[in-house]
């Protein structure tokens, strides 16, 4: 019989493969020639015919799969991009370093702010500071990240920067990609500064919605919490009101906060377009939005399958550790 970690990694595997499958046939099926995009108007159909039969691109369409899949699964190569005419794990390499920082920053935002709110909200539940969270939240869902960008560029646009990872009078000799992590492991405090000053404002505009999220989430699960049981005998024995929050509730009601917070953050790496669009942020994000403007197939493909296999890396991840801490999900008890 297979166990529940197995059945979840074929669960992964399949999910995929599935998006191979229709990411590859979407692609291919929109308009437009990648071969006369990447040549230029002024190509001849001679030109064009000789860069499909270079790219593959005059195969059945079947056959052009299996062997994207087969370079893939067993060279670990996605290609090389018609647009930067490198290999789209070597733009990857450079790009996901700034996706990463900035998914974790909005992230760690969206905790240290959507958890204490979700916690006063489901405490004080009916009450006014319970309704405020719920219409925060509310707002942060609803707002579109481009417009929020928008705002805060026009309101603090003069205090920080918001354009690109660093300034260019910063002169630092980086020897990787995460800029701010290795500028503080290095002690290079201004450097450190600059990046935190040009990284606040995507942040906080990427956050607004995993923030909410987590806000409502972690409410829920407080208040579902604060009316069970072994809460009253806490409360019964003389325990303060911040005590049996912080050592009954809060602990209980953490385990779906902790789901959701993995989740968010895939939807975060794969949701981060606009925001770097409006901030000129150099990630993944714009990466991807160059790669469909120029019809990069090698790009698109790679882009996509990459953040599938975060989200189902991360999904998975939770759900083993969801597993680990709930016996009662690995023995499919409900």
């Amino acid at each position: 019989m297979i166990g529940f970690v197995e059945r979840r990694l074929l669960q992964a595997l399949l999910v995929l493969l599935g998006v191979s499958v229709v990411v590859f046939t979407l692609v291919r099926l929109t308009p437009g020639d990648p071969a006369r995009v990447a040549l230029g108007k002024r190509a001849t159909e001679t030109q064009v015919e000789e860069a499909r039969r270079r790219m593959g691109l005059d195969r059945p369409l079947p056959l052009q799969y299996l062997v994207f899949l087969r370079r893939v699964v067993l060279e670990g190569d996605l290609g090389r991009s018609y647009r930067t005419a490198r290999p789209v794990l070597s733009d990857f390499a450079e790009r996901l370093p700034a996706t990463f920082e900035l998914a974790s920053a909005a992230l760690a935002l969206a905790l240290a702010l959507g958890v204490p709110a979700g916690v006063v909200a489901g405490v004080r539940r009916g009450g006014w500071l319970d309704h405020a969270c719920q219409v925060g939240a509310l707002v942060g869902v609803s707002m579109p990240v481009f417009w929020l960008g928008y705002l805060l560029i026009l309101a603090l646009g003069g205090v920080l920067d918001y354009a690109g990872r660093i300034s260019d009078r910063t002169v630092f000799a980086f020897q990787t990609h995460f800029y701010l992590a290795e500028a503080l492991a290095r002690g290079a405090w201004p450097v450190a500064a600059d990046c935190l000053r040009h990284l606040a404002l995507p942040a906080l505009a990427l956050s607004t919605i995993p923030m909410a999220v987590v806000a409502r989430i972690t409410r829920s699960a407080v208040a579902e919490v604060a009316v069970r049981d072994f809460v009253r005998t806490a409360r019964a024995k003389g325990l303060p009101a911040r005590a049996v929050v912080l050592r009954h509730v809060l602990p209980n009601a953490l385990i779906p906060v902790v789901t959701i917070a993995g989740l968010q953050f895939g939807y975060l790496l794969g949701g981060a377009v606009l925001t770097e669009t409006v901030f000129s942020w150099p990630g993944l994000g714009t990466y991807t939005y160059d790669a469909i403007a120029n019809k990069d197939l090698p790009a698109i493909q790679g882009v996509v399958l990459l953040f599938a296999v975060v989200f189902v890396a991360v999904n998975t991840a939770v759900d083993l550790a969801y597993a680990a801490l709930d016996p009662r999900v690995r023995h499919g008890v409900r």
